[in-house]
């Protein structure tokens, strides 16, 4: 309830805010500030660091130098690290020193510094941040007595880690089971010591020395009933009498035996079981002991067995990744499904089949034969159609795992197999049967995450294969729908092209060449390359091609051509960056215009003389600068018989050599080549500059030769 006396305050009142000026701000922040000239000679500092040191600003301004307010060890340091590393990164952050106050006593503090330069690289002071650490100082006092006192208490504890040695040095169980006869027998003497472990599958007491079963009755039956150790006998006073009545259980057993389960969080793992001679009692100390011990016992047993589970486990990483990289090579969905039953076999199965689904019929793609060769059943090539067994059957249907101990028709040696639906992205493409021979460890319920991790993998990468090929033949149909049409038929001129993609059997990118009418008598040639590769590239690649095209029929000419697709690419964002050379060809003078967006030169081959780069015309790449100035071009004239050659990069860019290097080779390639046809110079210009390369890039190539008039 509002306090009777309380005055209300306006929604839309305007907050008072104390009036704190920057001076302020910079006085009484809460860390210190100072500056300094860069020999470290205090000019300024504020008042919070001098509350903090008790020194007034007048001893300190003008007078004195930070390092010299350190601690002796802090003056080392500055001497030796601070000031050095300031000096080379410009600044430091976060050193923990020791600031001494005027009192004599010490601050802790973490000091921040950066260094002022001027426009020439000169040092002309430093700017030095302070932060009060004392907190976290003793946080870390707090934390080395702690970690001292858990040293002392480690040293408490190494006696009985001496008992217990041998036991975490066993390797298996069979090593446990002989560390527990020979440090027992040599500490308590008793009669017998045997240690049984329970088997999963039947639950029976398995003795590990000599593989015998221990009935679960008696004293182990009471022990392992109730997870806890159990003595025959009452427990001895201080004289030695009796005290009380003995455990139950322990009128089936032997007087002197010791029953001991081994749990390890809440699993029982087995049993420890002691015989001593009748009479035998057992203090509270010794029962003490004997539990340690059984516990010590447990924790081995466990690590042993977590430690076969644990190779097991990288034995099937490692297959997992094998698989993985083997199904992540090559373009092939069959190649892909072999290589994947290749190491399936006999690593994991005597025989594996892989079968995807079409539609509703279920192909097989791959198949490994048994472990041993049977040759009638031999690898099993891709089949049309195949029918699915009765376990593939359901696993496809359920979209689960199958176990299942059927006999494949003709093949009764098979001891179990398992089929795992092939799942991707919500649905099943198809099923993996892996089969299990006679002598072979077979296939279990617990088998089953580890098989479904390895039917996922598999899968995915023989999906991705599948939408990639699916991808290749949309991108080679939009390429060749988008690569030039036939040119103008004209006899002033002739044309010959060469387009290669990067990758042989992935026809799409965003290089490309056109040859066009622009008006009667005037040619329009180009060659571009679009940013990338796929069907991006070679969708940006389709609407620069028909801009270009729609863009040449107004009469703007090719550097006026080049600034309408610079305001054009805006609106495209694949085609930015975009490198284009275009030109305009009068067919009946052999006047040349053209204009270079970021594109490397045309080079142009006379019919008697060396060839020759054109240089003119050039500007930036499409949208690269926004409100760059108009673009330029360049004019020449072709003499009957010239030639005139386009490209894109991937022609003649390589990692190990310069790109003058590349276009000197280029010029020298088509010099020996001034007599071949035009499409016999770009078949073996292209052959010819491409043997040192492995196929990164697309590869364009227009020649044009103008006949004359």
């Amino acid at each position: 309830m509002p306090r009777a006396n309380a005055v209300p305050v306006p929604l839309d009142a305007t907050p008072v805010v104390p009036d704190t000026t920057a001076a302020d701000l910079y006085e009484n922040a809460p860390c210190g500030y100072l500056s300094t000239d860069p020999g470290g000679l205090i000019t300024r500092v504020n008042q919070t660091f001098l509350g903090w040191t008790g020194y007034g600003r007048e001893e300190l301004e003008g007078r004195r130098r930070f390092q010299d307010l350190l601690s002796p060890g802090g003056r080392i340091f500055h001497g030796t690290h601070f000031a050095t590393l300031l000096e080379l990164q410009g600044a430091v952050r976060e050193i923990a020193l020791d600031v001494v106050q005027t009192n004599g006593g010490r601050l802790p503090v973490l000091v921040n510094a950066v260094r002022d330069r001027n426009a020439d690289g000169t040092a002309v002071g430093d700017r030095i941040v302070v932060f009060d650490a004392t907190i976290r100082r003793q946080y870390e006092r707090q934390l080395l007595a702690q970690r001292r006192a858990a040293e002392t208490s480690e040293a408490r504890v190494r006696v009985l880690q001496r008992l217990t040695a041998a036991l975490a040095a066993a390797l298996d169980v069979e090593q446990i089971a002989a560390v527990v006869v020979e440090q027992l027998t040599a500490h308590l003497v008793p009669d017998g010591a045997v240690l049984a472990l329970v088997d999963e599958d039947t639950g029976d007491l398995v003795e590990v020395t000599r593989t015998a079963v221990l009935t679960r009755d008696g004293l182990a039956a009471v022990a392992l009933d109730r997870r806890t150790p159990v003595f025959t006998g009452p427990m001895p006073d201080a004289a030695g009498a009796p005290t009380g009545p003995p455990d139950p259980g322990a009128a089936a057993a032997p007087a002197g035996a010791a029953a001991l389960p081994l749990v390890v969080d809440g699993r029982t793992l087995g049993v420890l079981r002691l015989d001593f001679p009748p009479g035998r009692r057992f203090a509270a100390e010794e029962r003490e002991f004997l539990v340690t011990f059984a516990r010590q016992c447990a924790q081995a047993v466990r690590r042993t067995l977590l430690h076969a589970q644990t190779v097991e486990a990288g034995r099937r990483s490692a297959l997992l990744a094998d698989v993985t990289r083997a199904l992540n090579e090559g373009l092939d969905m069959a190649a892909r499904a072999q290589r994947l039953t290749g190491l399936l076999v006999p690593q994991l199965a005597d025989r594996a089949t892989v079968e995807l689904l079409h539609g509703r019929d279920l192909t097989r793609v791959a198949a490994a034969p048994p472990a041993g060769g049977d040759p009638a059943a031999g690898p099993v090539g891709p089949a049309p159609v195949v029918t699915p067994s009765a376990l593939v059957a359901r696993a496809l249907a359920a979209g689960e795992p199958q176990l299942g101990p059927e006999h494949p028709a003709g093949r009764p040696a098979v001891r179990t197999s398992v089929a795992l639906p092939l799942r991707s992205r919500g649905r099943v493409i198809g099923a993996l049967t892996l089969e299990s021979g006679e002598g072979g460890p077979g296939f279990r319920a617990q088998d089953l995450p580890f098989l479904t991790d390895l039917a996922d993998r598999a899968a995915l990468a023989l999906e991705n294969v599948a939408l990639f090929e699916d991808m290749r033949a949309i991108a080679h149909t939009l390429q060749l729908s988008m690569l030039a049409g036939t040119p103008p038929d004209d006899p002033r001129f002739a044309v010959a092209t060469v387009y290669r993609p990067a990758v042989a059997n992935l026809e799409v990118g965003g290089d490309w060449h056109d040859t066009f009418a622009v008006r009667d008598g005037v040619i329009g040639i180009v060659v571009g390359d679009v940013v990338g590769r796929g069907i991006v590239a070679a969708t940006a690649m389709g609407q620069l091609r028909s801009a270009i095209r729609a863009l040449a029929g107004t009469g703007l000419g090719p550097a006026a051509l080049l600034g309408q697709l610079d305001r054009y690419v805006e609106s495209v964002e694949a085609a930015s960056l975009a490198t284009v050379v275009y030109a305009e060809l009068t067919l009946a003078t052999g006047a040349l215009r053209y204009a270079c967006a970021g594109h490397l030169p045309p080079l142009m081959l006379p019919r008697d003389g060396a060839p020759e780069l054109l240089w003119g015309g050039r500007s930036t790449p499409l949208g690269a600068l926004p409100g760059v100035p108009d673009r330029t071009e360049a004019e020449l004239t072709l003499a009957p018989g010239a030639r005139l050659l386009l490209y894109t990069d991937g022609l003649v860019e390589r990692r190990d050599r310069s790109i003058m290097t590349s276009l000197e080779r280029l010029a020298d390639q088509v010099a020996a080549r001034s007599d071949a046809a035009p499409a016999a110079l770009v078949e073996g210009l292209t052959g010819a500059m491409l043997a040192d390369e492995d196929g990164r890039d697309d590869v364009c190539l227009l020649c044009l030769e103008y006949a004359g008039p």
